[in-house]
């Protein structure tokens, strides 16, 4: 693409050049670099200035998804000369989780298409023109897997988790108390975080009537029939065992010592959780 001053002259050809990444305490960060080829500008002084302004960086794909603003590393790449230039410059988008996320379910392992729409200003003496270049990234699965690897996002797991609608009073029990887990959770308090688990786990059982069928389940995995149990089954068998795991948390004997759960396994409790909750259609 291209940056133009006014009645539609070129100054400089832009193109995405490579993707890098690097580590940040905030996300995950993107590096995109891209080429100026500025023109030779032989007119009289002043000559152009281009400066920058934060990009806005859009996933391509069946929808496009705006993923945040990337930082040039320069508010002025370059200025114009007789000669002509050509130069890279680096852009930094820091990526969410979240964000992540959307980009990997929609590349589906395979390359990335996002889009760099370049903004700013061309300054020429006391005149000034705005403009905009949208900049094509296509980033094939081998370069965009070493960028993953140096931002360090294999050091995570990322997955969307649907949340079912707490806020409404007249959501199901199960979603109200997993709205609570999460808010134990943020505050630090990792018991009351997996007893509010143990209780939306509950909550799922009345609202499915699949007490029974959960009970069958495990009954029939302990008689040594699990050979003959379906995925349906299965799934009841793991929310019985995370019943099990958060019972301590829900119910206290008497005279027994307080159980503690640590922000790890409380991390656990609430990810199996959600996703047992997300499964119920």
């Amino acid at each position: 693409m291209s940056i133009s001053w006014s009645h539609g002259r070129v100054i400089a050809d832009t193109r995405f050049v490579s993707v890098s990444g690097a580590q940040a305490a905030d996300g995950f960060r993107l590096r995109l670099s891209v080429e100026f080829r500025a023109h030779a500008w032989r007119d009289e002084p002043p000559v152009p200035v281009v400066r920058l302004a934060p990009a806005p960086v859009t996933l391509l794909g069946e929808q496009e998804v705006l993923l945040g603003y990337a930082m040039p590393e320069s508010t002025i790449p370059f200025s114009l000369t007789q000669h002509g230039s050509t130069g890279c410059h680096l852009h930094d988008l820091t990526l969410s989780p979240r964000a992540m996320e959307q980009i990997e379910a929609s590349r589906a392992g395979q390359g990335v298409v996002l889009r760099l729409k370049l903004q700013g200003d061309v300054w020429m003496g006391r005149e000034v023109a705005s403009f905009h270049d949208p900049v094509e990234c296509r980033i094939n699965q081998s370069d965009w897997l070493t960028a993953l690897a140096q931002c360090g996002h294999g050091q995570y797991l990322l997955f969307e988790v649907p949340i079912l609608a707490s806020k409404d009073p007249r959501a199901p029990s199960s979603a109200r108390y997993l709205q609570q887990a999460k808010d134990h959770f943020a505050k630090g308090h990792f018991d009351e975080a997996v007893g509010a688990c143990r209780r939306a786990l509950e909550g799922l059982l009345e609202a499915t009537q699949s007490k029974d069928a959960q009970f069958a389940a495990v009954k029939a995995f302990k008689s040594g029939k699990s050979e003959e149990l379906n995925i349906d089954q299965r799934e009841k068998l793991i929310r019985q065992a995370v019943m099990n795991y958060t019972h301590l948390a829900h119910h206290h004997e008497e005279g027994a010592d307080v159980v503690r759960f640590d922000r790890s396994s409380a991390a656990m409790v609430l990810g199996l959780t959600a996703s047992l909750i997300a499964r119920i259609r």
